[in-house]
């Protein structure tokens, strides 16, 4: 699979996105900040968060920025260092980051691809998703949320976006927890929100990217 992955990063690669990629057991050095927020974290999750940091200090560098500590936040998402923002996620024993400097907005999710549950369709797919692979809507809003919740720090369950996978696009819909994100109440949030999706081997690699 890490070589699909790589494949598939090559084909996202874009002027002025960063990729990296790690193994799930991969090590390195953390900083002292980064131990310390793993510091009661189970052996798994801190191979995977380990993993996390080597993929997302590897992106950092196909952009020239040196190696730095990433901290994690109080809300879990990773501290860039200035002037840049990120994304990492992690799945099948493998581990993907994409930054960008900033003014951009920047989100990814990966998963295994293999059919969820369908007792999740009312949790995950709006009334008008139905008909779309569950787990690619899932992937997809995940990448989405991720590239838009740093700026706005909005939690928001999976019925606060509708993905239309055909055209690459996202929406924010009118439900009461995204009020205030709509274009009509935040005359800077664009009415539309990229993602971009591929799989290969077994995998799916999400995309959000966009300008500001």
């Amino acid at each position: 699979m890490l070589e699909q992955l790589h494949e598939m990063v090559a084909q996202f690669a874009r002027p002025g996105l960063g990729w990296g990629v790690a193994r799930v057991g991969e090590t390195a050095p953390l900083a002292e900040v980064e131990r310390q927020a793993m510091a009661r974290a189970i052996p798994a999750r801190v191979a995977e968060f380990t993993a996390g940091r080597i993929a997302a200090r590897r992106a950092l560098a196909v952009l020239g920025h040196p190696a730095a500590p990433i901290p994690m936040q109080a809300d879990r998402v990773p501290l860039w260092p200035k002037g840049f923002m990120g994304s990492i996620s992690h799945a099948a024993g493998l581990a993907v980051a994409v930054v960008c400097a900033l003014p951009a907005r920047v989100g990814v999710d990966l998963e295994e691809d293999g059919p969820l549950d369908d007792a999740l369709q009312p949790e995950i797919l709006t009334p008008v998703e139905y008909g779309q692979d569950l787990r690619r809507v899932f992937s997809a809003k995940e990448a989405v949320f991720k590239a838009e919740y740093p700026a706005h720090r909005v939690m928001h369950g999976f019925h606060g976006l509708v993905v239309d996978l055909t055209k690459g696009s996202a929406q924010y819909t009118d439900h009461p927890e995204v009020a205030t994100l709509r274009p009509d109440s935040l005359e800077s949030r664009p009415e539309t929100l990229p993602v971009q999706q591929l799989s290969r081997g077994g995998l799916i690699l999400s995309l959000s990217w966009r300008r500001c």
